[in-house]
Parts: structure tokens; C-alpha cells; sequence
């Protein structure tokens, strides 16, 4: 699940605070933009309301999205104090929250237009991971009394946007990074359901047939919490990234931020 990631400094607008004794200039900042492949939990609830009449009769479909957890590990790196650049290699490690432990997206409640039998077995169809196969049919249960609850891993793709600022150390010893960014869902997600008497269950199935839901909205986004990381990096140490998940595998390889790490003198 390795992602493709791209580099480039954040300068913002020249923006210059002047007062009697200090001029601040905001600093500039390394953005990592990267497309990563994420796998997320998905856990639905089918549940049915009943009318008075027939047309008062329905489905309601909610639920959750489950995201993994991510972590940003940031090296730093120099030449063991050697100005020339040779000598070992010095490390520092330090790691910036991406998305949380436990984090829970929820899945709008929507309404589905029941079956035209009262007994219908129920087809799930979700996100394929092979490009070629568009969707990938589960089996979910009888449509009951009973909510009918679907749990399942699905493959969804997302836009990394994240900050990486250097920031000087006040005691001259070691280096401050703020980390802040977005992790963003271009594309909207789907699932369609699909409803057959049981003894048509295992029938083939046309592409157009089921009903659509929308399990994350185009355009949706997860914010970074803003947050500092330090290390006792030297003066002439250089950063890279990487983000992993709680496994520690790797969702986007680590690349190196531009410049070296900013410290006092």
C-alpha cells in the first residue's frame, strides 16, 4: 500500500508584523502531498420501519466507517558533528499523529426502497481492490424482522496534505517541527445493495441492478490536529518522512523534506 508523494515548500503570502523591538516573518513550511491506498472497516445496519399502509414501508441503511490508525515518523539525520559530510550517521526519531486511535467516520442514514417480496436474501456490493473488477458482491442475510448488521473491509483511496514546519529551538539544542494538514477524500464512496427472491439468489446479476448508497461524500475531510514534535537533532541534520499504520506498514515511503532542520545557533 505503498503511496507516490510530492514535495514542495509552503511560503506564505509575505506577511511582515513590525513593533518597537521585533519583526516576525512567518516561516516557511514542507508540504507532503500524497495519494494513499487505505483499507477501512466498514459496519452497516439494515433496518426495516413498517407502516400503517404499504407505501409507509421502508429500509433505512447507517453505520460506520472504522479508518486505520496512521502515524507520521520523521527522522533526523546528520554526519555524526563532521561538517564535510562523511563519519557515520547520526539518527533522532520522532512521530506526529495522522489519524487517531479508534477514529470513526459515520455513514449518513439513508433510505432504501424495500423489495417487492417479503422474503428476500440481500447482496452487498462494495469498492473492488483489482482495477478490473468494479464491484465485489458478499452476501449479507434475509431481510427480517431483525436489523440486518454487514462488516467488511473495503479499499478506498485519499489525498495526504501535510505541513511540516521547522521551528527554532528557544535553548539553541534541538529541533521543533509543527505538523498540521488534512487527510482528504477526493472521490465519493459506494455500496450497492441488491435484493432477490431465495430461490433466484445465486442468478446472475446485471451491472445497473441494486440500489446505490453513499458511504463517504466527495470532497470530505479529516483534519490533522495540529501538533509539535521535538528531537535532539544537531544544527546540520536533515528531516525525511514516512507514514505507517499501527502494523507499521508502510502507507506512503519515506521521502526527504526539503533543507536541512532549522535550529537555534
Amino acid at each position: 500500500m505503498d503511496g507516490s508523494a510530492v514535495l514542495h515548500v509552503d511560503r506564505p503570502a509575505d506577511e511582515i508584523r513590525a513593533s518597537a523591538s521585533t519583526i516576525a516573518i512567518p516561516k516557511p513550511g514542507v508540504c507532503l502531498h500524497a495519494s494513499v491506498s487505505l483499507l477501512i472497516h466498514l459496519e452497516t445496519v439494515l433496518s426495516g420501519r413498517r407502516g400503517r399502509v404499504d407505501h409507509d414501508r421502508g429500509l433505512t441503511l447507517a453505520g460506520n466507517l472504522h479508518l486505520p490508525e496512521l502515524r507520521a515518523e520523521i527522522a533526523f539525520r546528520n554526519h555524526g558533528g563532521n561538517g564535510n559530510g562523511s563519519g557515520h550517521v547520526e539518527e533522532h526519531r520522532a512521530s506526529a499523529t495522522i489519524v487517531s486511535h479508534h477514529f470513526t467516520m459515520p455513514i449518513p442514514l439513508q433510505h432504501v426502497a424495500p423489495p417487492g417480496h417479503e422474503e428476500s436474501d440481500i447482496w452487498m456490493l462494495t469498492p473492488g481492490t483489482d482495477p478490473d473488477s468494479t464491484w465485489v458482491e458478499h452476501y449479507a442475510g434475509q431481510l427480517q424482522e431483525e436489523p440486518l448488521t454487514f462488516d467488511r473491509h473495503i479499499p478506498v483511496e485519499a489525498t495526504l496534505d501535510v505541513t511540516f514546519t521547522p521551528e527554532e529551538s528557544q535553548n539553541g539544542r534541538g529541533t521543533r517541527v509543527d505538523v498540521a494538514g488534512e487527510l482528504r477524500f477526493e472521490r465519493s464512496t459506494r455500496m450497492r445493495l441488491r435484493f432477490r427472491a431465495p430461490e433466484q439468489s445465486k442468478a446472475p446479476s446485471l451491472e445497473s441492478e441494486g440500489d446505490e448508497v453513499a458511504l463517504i461524500a466527495a470532497g470530505s475531510r479529516i483534519a490533522i490536529p495540529r501538533q509539535t514534535v521535538s528531537s535532539l537533532a544537531g544544527r546540520d541534520s536533515w528531516m525525511t518522512v514516512r507514514v505507517v499504520d499501527a502494523e507499521r506498514r508502510v502507507i506512503c515511503v519515506e521521502q526527504r523534506l526539503t533543507g536541512p532542520a532549522r535550529n537555534a545557533a
